[in-house]
C-alpha cells in the first residue's frame, strides 16, 4: 500500500495499492486531484490538467 499527499498542502489524501485510479478532493485545501498509482510510481495531477 502507498500513501498519497496533497501536491499543494501536504495533507494526507489517501492510501492505496498498484492499479488504483481515482479523484479524490482534499480535505484542507479543497483541491481536486487525479491519483495514479502504479506499481513503481504514484502520479498525481489536477482534475484540469485531466480534461485538456
Amino acid at each position: 500500500m502507498k500513501f498519497v499527499t496533497c501536491p499543494h498542502c501536504g495533507h494526507k489524501l489517501l492510501g492505496g495499492d498498484a492499479g488504483s485510479c481515482v479523484c479524490v478532493k482534499c480535505n484542507k485545501c479543497k483541491g481536486i486531484f487525479v491519483v495514479t498509482i502504479q506499481k513503481d510510481s504514484v502520479s498525481v495531477s489536477t482534475a484540469a490538467e485531466q480534461k485538456s
